[in-house]
């Protein structure tokens, strides 16, 4: 390790949105299996979206009746985590306003490392992202989200793919991650999709970034992947699948994989069902290693 960097705790508070329903206690469980491993702390939200409503004057009775049942609510989700967890600390928050406002408000007042929502977890990568509560956080948050498909029931970080396009951003999310999971002893798949035939230019950049991840990074379980395909997302998913991944990880960038993710014409030409959960860190300009 570069003599500059000092060993962190990237993850200390890991903020968990949840609406009741089935898709968001996944993630909430999802959440806790993490934060047990590497000692974080839970802060468990709900939010009341924001509504129009005719009432009597002085009628605050239901107001408060269904505040005071959602707060019993997450209480109750806090109890149970806590019998699963005996060590897990868990705050409990009640707010209501506009959904993704109130989240990303609430991440910066607890000083949150972390986002962790649930999805349902049909259809495609950019139905995961786009449309939705979580969609919104991910693209307006500066801290990291996990999108977590209803679906998905195994919480293991064994195996992790990293789709990188060899940006040197893409080596400070490298970095991240490498911090995040090492206590799983993950093995982490550096997977680059060529759509384009790079040839010498692509074994350059694929090299300069190895070098940055052999001098910077001292973690050894990293493997660097690439794979021949004009289309992006069905290599990836394939490769999901033949490698048994149990999470992906990329940075939020302009041109980059989050991008192709996003893009309708794109996903109009794939059945790239979301069946593992996504990490997505919005890294920062630099032009240098990271060192946190």
């Amino acid at each position: 390790m570069n003599s500059s960097m000092t060993p962190i705790n990237p993850v200390r508070i890991i903020l968990v949105p949840i609406d009741f329903s089935p898709d968001s206690i996944n993630a909430l469980r999802y959440a806790a299996s993490l934060a047990s491993a590497i000692r974080s702390r839970i802060v468990l939200c709900h939010v009341s979206p924001v509504t129009i409503m005719v009432t009597e004057p002085n009628d605050h009775h239901s107001s408060e009746s269904l505040a005071d049942d959602r707060h019993k609510r997450l209480e109750k989700e806090a109890l149970l985590l806590s019998s699963e967890y005996p060590d897990l600390k868990i705050d409990c928050i009640l707010s209501s306003g506009m959904i993704k406002d109130k989240i990303i408000q609430t991440a910066d007042v607890r000083n949150a490392d972390l986002i962790v929502m649930g999805t349902h977890g049909a259809g495609s990568w950019r139905d995961v992202i786009i449309g939705t509560n979580t969609a919104d956080v991910i693209q307006s948050s500066d801290i990291p989200v996990i999108a977590v498909p209803g679906t998905y029931k195994n919480f293991r970080f064994s195996k992790i793919a990293f789709a990188t396009t060899f940006a040197e951003y893409d080596f400070q999310t490298l970095f991240r991650t490498t911090e995040l999971f090492k206590s799983y002893a993950s093995e982490i798949f550096v997977v680059h999709v060529d759509t384009k035939s790079e040839g010498d230019s692509l074994l350059k950049q694929k090299a300069e970034f190895a070098g940055m991840v052999k001098s910077g990074i001292t973690y050894d379980n990293i493997r660097f992947e690439t794979i021949n395909d004009s289309h992006t997302e069905a290599a990836l998913l394939n490769f999901i699948k033949t490698h048994n991944i149990d999470i992906v990880v990329t940075s939020a960038r302009k041109r980059n994989v989050f991008e192709k993710f996003t893009d309708r014409s794109l996903s109009r030409q794939m059945a790239f069902h979301t069946s593992v959960p996504l990490l997505v860190y919005h890294s920062e300009n630099k032009t240098s290693y990271p060192f946190f």
